[in-house]
C-alpha cells in the first residue's frame, strides 16, 4: 500500500494507475503554466521497439508518477495518453526537462510533436557548467543536493513499482523547476539568453523525428558492411528485415533473435551456413527443426534471387557520382582546422577556453570542412564566427553558402 501523503521537495507524490485518475491529473496539469517532465522507456532492451514505461511530471504542488501500461490497459498509447500528448504539443505550457533527446524521439513515436521546452542540460552547456550534461552533477552544482542514480539501468517494464522506484522517479523531476529558475538567471547575467533560445530551437528541430531505419543504418556504417559485395549486402538486408519482423512478432529485442555477429557472418557466406547450419545462440523459435528448415529454405531462395539479379560477388570500389563532387575528407578537415585556428584563438581570448570549445570545437570544424557549409550551425555561432573572422582578417568565404 503506497503512502499517498508523502511529500518530496514540497510536492505531494501521486501514483497513477487508473485511467480516471490520469484524466483528472491531466485536467489539473492543464491549469499549470509550466511543469517538469521525464520519462523512463525501453528501447530494444527487454521488448521490441521504443516504448514508454513510466512518466514523471512535477508541478508546483504535485509530483505525478504515471504508469502508462496500467492506464492504457491494452489501448494504444497514442490514444490512451492523448491528453498528455496535447499538453506536450501546446505552446501555452512550458515543459522543463533534462536531456530532451530520447524523450523527444519517444514523443514523436506516438505522433506527438514536442513544443515549448526548456532543457536544463542545454542551458547548462550554453553556460559551460562543467558536468552539466549529468542531472546528478547539475543538481549538486545548482542546489547542492545529492540523488541516488543506482536504479538507472532498471527494466522499467517490470511490475510492480516499489516505493524505492517511486522515490527514484520523483527525484528526476521535483527539482527541475528550481534548477531552471537558477539557470535562467545565469543565462541573463551572461547575456546568453538568445544563445540558449537558438540552441533549444535547433535541438527541437533536430530531435523531432524518429527513424526506424537508424538501426540498420548504424550497422551499414560498420567497416564489415562497407567491404561486402553487392551480393552480400543483398543477403544482409534480407536477413536484417527477417530478424526485425521475427523480433516484432515475438515482442523481443532483435538481438534476442540472433546477434549482429551472426547477422554479418551469415550474410558474408550464406552458402556455408546452409551446408553447415549452426543455430546456437538463435531465439528459441529457431531451435525447432521445422523452423530451422524454413529458415534455410528462405536463405536458399534469397541466394537464387541474388543470382538472378546478377549482383556482383566481389567487392567493388563505389561508383563515381557526377552529381556529388569528390571531397577528400582528410584534406578538407586539415584545411578547415588551419583556416579556423585564428578564429578559435580569438574566441578563446574573448570568452575563455570552455566557451570557445562550445562555440567552435574541432569536431564542428571538421563537419564544416567536409560539408563546406558554416550554416549547418546555429546562427548565433555563425554570427560569432563571422565577427571573429573579420577581426582576425580570416577568409571563410568558401564556407558561406
Amino acid at each position: 500500500m503506497f503512502n499517498q501523503n508523502l511529500v518530496i521537495n514540497g510536492k505531494k507524490l501521486i501514483f497513477i494507475e487508473r485511467k480516471a485518475d490520469f484524466i483528472t491529473a491531466m485536467q489539473e496539469l492543464a491549469k499549470s503554466k509550466s511543469f517538469a517532465i521525464d520519462t523512463e522507456f525501453d528501447r530494444n532492451r527487454s521488448r521490441y521497439g521504443f516504448n514508454v514505461c513510466v512518466i514523471q511530471i512535477a508541478t508546483e504542488k504535485n509530483c505525478y508518477i504515471i504508469d502508462p501500461l496500467a492506464v492504457a490497459q491494452g489501448e494504444r498509447m497514442n490514444t490512451a495518453l492523448k491528453p498528455l500528448w496535447e499538453l506536450i504539443e501546446s505552446d501555452k505550457h512550458l515543459k522543463i526537462i533534462h536531456a530532451l533527446g530520447e524523450d523527444i524521439r519517444l514523443f514523436a513515436k506516438y505522433n506527438c510533436v514536442a513544443r515549448c521546452f526548456f532543457d536544463t542540460k542545454i542551458a547548462a552547456e550554453t553556460l559551460c557548467i562543467k558536468g552539466g550534461d549529468s542531472f546528478k552533477t547539475l543538481l549538486k552544482a545548482i542546489l547542492d543536493k545529492e540523488v541516488d542514480k543506482s536504479l538507472q539501468k532498471t527494466n522499467w517494464f517490470e511490475r510492480p513499482l516499489t516505493w524505492e522506484h517511486l522515490l527514484y522517479l520523483a527525484n528526476d523531476v521535483v527539482y527541475l523547476q528550481q534548477i531552471k529558475d537558477e539557470l535562467e538567471k545565469q543565462l541573463k547575467t551572461a547575456q546568453r539568453e538568445h544563445w540558449f533560445a537558438e540552441e533549444m530551437e535547433f535541438a527541437l528541430q533536430l530531435e523531432a523525428h524518429i527513424n526506424h531505419d537508424a538501426e540498420i543504418q548504424s550497422l551499414k556504417n560498420k567497416q564489415e558492411y562497407r567491404m561486402f559485395s553487392e551480393f552480400q549486402q543483398f543477403m544482409f538486408e534480407k536477413l536484417w528485415h527477417l530478424r526485425d519482423q521475427t523480433a516484432q512478432k515475438a515482442d523481443k529485442p532483435p538481438f534476442y533473435i540472433f546477434g549482429n555477429e551472426q547477422l554479418f557472418k551469415i550474410a558474408e557466406n550464406a552458402t556455408d551456413f546452409i551446408q553447415n547450419p549452426i543455430f546456437k545462440g538463435f531465439y528459441k523459435t529457431f531451435q525447432e527443426e521445422e523452423k530451422q528448415q524454413v529458415f534455410l529454405t528462405q536463405l536458399q531462395n534469397w541466394l537464387t534471387e541474388a543470382q538472378t539479379l546478377n549482383l556482383a560477388t566481389v567487392w567493388q570500389k563505389p561508383k563515381f557520382d557526377p552529381n556529388k563532387p569528390f571531397v577528400d575528407r582528410t584534406k578538407a578537415k586539415e584545411i578547415a582546422l588551419r583556416t579556423f585556428n585564428p578564429i578559435k584563438d580569438f574566441l578563446r581570448e574573448k570568452y575563455g577556453e570552455d566557451t570557445e570549445k562550445r562555440l567552435l570545437s574541432n569536431r564542428k570544424i571538421e563537419i564544416i570542412g567536409i560539408e563546406q557549409n558554416l550554416n549547418l550551425l546555429p546562427q548565433y555561432i555563425v554570427a560569432e564566427i563571422k565577427a571573429a573572422a573579420q577581426a582576425t582578417n580570416t577568409d571563410i568565404s568558401k564556407y558561406l553558402k
